[in-house]
């Protein structure tokens, strides 16, 4: 005879099973994200914020980092004349793109409402240097998160000399960056 009882036993493993497998799939999605960043920097006459949106970012479940690379020649400070001369300072031409690498795992444990202090790898000029990236902002719901982390970036310190005229305007050597960054398990539609 075959009881009820024994069937729902066998019945549970089975399902405990599925859940498990259900949210093993789930952390298995790659994410896509988004990241724009302004950038202020200060002068003895004329301080300005500039703007830069990085390319796509793809997070896939075995990536231990998250990287951000932006065009050079896409950041914007709204005067032509001091976009060019950016480019410039930067090499452009021979280094044309900035690049920001952090640990996936810190980030995508945040939770809503939480702040942290997190190393941020920033490869500029040829050069790799290490800040410490303040995140705030912090929110996260399912398959999504987003946060803003912001950090400071001294020229000297990538090999660039910060632009002056005539000795007397000078820009000054530090650049206070702020990211916004979202991450998505939707993928972005095609264009």
């Amino acid at each position: 005879m075959h009881r009820k009882g024994s069937s729902m036993k066998n019945l549970l493993p089975a399902l405990v099973v599925l859940a498990l497998l259900s949210l093993s799939a789930r952390a298995r999605e790659p994410l896509y994200g988004s990241v724009s960043s302004d950038f202020k920097v200060k002068a003895t006459v004329d301080s300005f914020t500039g703007k830069a949106v990085g390319n796509p970012v793809v997070v896939q479940p075995e990536d231990p980092s998250i990287n951000v690379t932006f065009e050079i020649a896409k950041m914007e400070t709204g005067k032509k004349k001091r976009d060019k001369e950016m480019m410039h300072m930067f090499h452009a031409d021979e280094f044309p793109l900035i690049t920001g690498t952090a640990a996936a795992g810190p980030l995508l444990e945040l939770k809503t409402g939480d702040e942290a202090d997190l190393p941020v790898s920033v490869t500029l000029h040829g050069e790799t240097r290490s800040v410490t990236g303040k995140v705030t902002a912090v929110t996260s719901s399912e398959g999504r998160l987003s946060f803003d982390m912001e950090f400071p970036l001294s020229l000297k310190a990538f090999g660039l000399k910060p632009p002056s005229v005539i000795g007397i305007i000078r820009v000054n050597d530090t650049v206070q960056v702020l990211s916004h960054v979202t991450l998505d398990t939707s993928a972005p539609a095609q264009e």
